[in-house]
């Protein structure tokens, strides 16, 4: 089960996970094959650096975590 408390989850549009695809095979790194979450971690890095984001302004942004509904069985 993946950590929480370390870990949270996208959705990608069909013509976004294609290309996150095609970058994750030799495009992003030098002969090598990456996951599709290391493609999302490393151009939200470098976008996070052209917007001049600071590690001050991430520290303080909050995760949000939404408490599940229990059913009423």
């Amino acid at each position: 089960m993946t950590d929480i408390s370390k870990y949270k989850n996208v959705s990608l549009d069909h013509d976004s996970y294609k290309i996150g695809r095609i970058l994750s095979k030799n495009r992003l790194v030098k002969d090598g094959v990456i996951s599709l979450s290391k493609v999302v971690s490393i151009l939200l890095n470098r976008a996070a650096s052209d917007f001049k984001i600071s590690d001050k302004e991430i520290g303080n942004m909050q995760i949000i975590t939404k408490k599940r509904k229990k059913k009423n069985v």
